[in-house]
This record gives structure tokens, sequence and C-alpha cells, in this order.
């Protein structure tokens, strides 16, 4: 179920880790929190496929990984609106949220603006001949340490 920031944590289970997902046509880069919410690792990417094998990865990771929450990346246009592409992310959270509760997972889902994150990561990793899936996993960990800095007015 969506929630907005302010309610999210409230709503994830107290013990459990976060998951950020960075999302492309091509690849999911996933990050990842301790228990306690107070680091996030990039964990890895996975490259798409067809729908049912990404879903199936995801539930897999999730399970495996005692996730309480996730926090999925939304690109923004400049002005703060949508576009195609944060449509894209709207649809593909819908469908995943479909997929978990088909698999017996009820959980809570955060939509963040992670405009610039893969900029970001791409001059983190350069110089050091990194491969664009290591660029989407550390983006995801950019996504996650902004959402946990963030108070959202607690």
């Amino acid at each position: 179920m969506r929630h907005p920031p302010k309610t999210f944590l409230d709503a994830a289970a107290p013990g459990t880790a976060l998951l950020a997902l960075d999302v492309s046509a091509k690849r999911i880069g996933l990050a990842v929190t301790n228990p306690e919410r107070t680091l996030a690792l990039p964990v890895e990417t996975l490259r798409r496929r067809k729908w049912a094998d990404d879903a199936a990865a995801l539930v897999q990771i999730i399970r495996e990984r005692n996730i309480g929450g996730l926090v999925i990346g939304m690109p923004l246009r400049a002005d703060g609106t949508t576009g195609p592409e944060a449509q894209s992310r709207l649809t593909f959270a819908r469908n995943l949220d479909i997929a978990l509760t088909a698999a017996g997972i009820t959980l809570p889902y955060v939509m963040l603006d992670e405009s610039l994150t893969t900029h970001a990561a791409r001059e983190t990793l350069a110089g050091r001949g990194a491969a664009h899936a290591a660029e989407d996993q550390i983006a995801a960990q950019m996504l996650l340490n902004h959402f946990m800095a963030q108070d959202f007015g607690k």
C-alpha cells in the first residue's frame, strides 16, 4: 500500500530493513538498510526481463532480507511535475504491490523523487570503470539515504 513519506515509517514493521528500488527500463538497482535503519548499502542490480520474472526476483529478495517497506524512486521533472517516466514508475509500484499481495506479502511503499541520483552515482563512480549495474545500486543507496535523512515534519 502506498503511503506518504510522513506515515511510511509508522507503517513499516519495526526491526525490519527498508529496500530502495532505482527502476529503469533495463535494470532495477537495489539498496537495503540494516534493521535499525541507520545504514544503507547497495546490494545488487536486477536485469529487467518479463514482468513475472522481475516480480518473482523481488519477492524472493524481500523474503530473504526481511524487508518491511519499499522506497521506490520516481523521476520528477525539474518543476516537480510528473512526466511519462514518473507515470511508468507509478505503474511499476502498483504492479509490484499487486504481485506482493498475490505472494502473501503486504508492504508499505513510498514514492520518492529520485531526480539526479543516477547522475550523482555516475559522478561518484567516475574513473573507477564501474558498470551501469553499479550505478543503479549506488543510485538506490542515495535514494535510501535521502529518505532516511528526512524528518518529514515529525
